[in-house]
């Protein structure tokens, strides 16, 4: 598997330095597959950034979970302790 580490501003920068070199020398067909190939990578971009977020809230909601629980025994064992 590719890791792809692209920021939506390089995609949009890459697509108009590339539109400016092909505008003049493109078919109409090959000026719409270039866009959806653009469009392809600019999903796939944003599919990336979703779920690195929806990844990250997990992450801190089992974080959270994990802290309860230590909190909890902690709290077991003070109070075995006093008993």
């Amino acid at each position: 598997m590719i890791s792809i580490d692209v920021s939506v501003q390089a995609v949009r920068y890459n697509k108009e330095k590339m539109e400016d070199l092909c505008l003049c020398k493109c078919s109409m067909s090959e000026l719409e597959a270039y866009d959806r190939y653009w469009d392809a990578i600019r999903s796939s971009v944003s599919q990336l950034d979703t779920a690195r977020e929806d990844g990250m809230a997990i992450g801190r909601e089992k974080g959270k979970l994990e802290e309860r629980r230590l909190i909890a025994r902690s709290l077991d064992r003070f109070n075995d302790s006093r008993n």
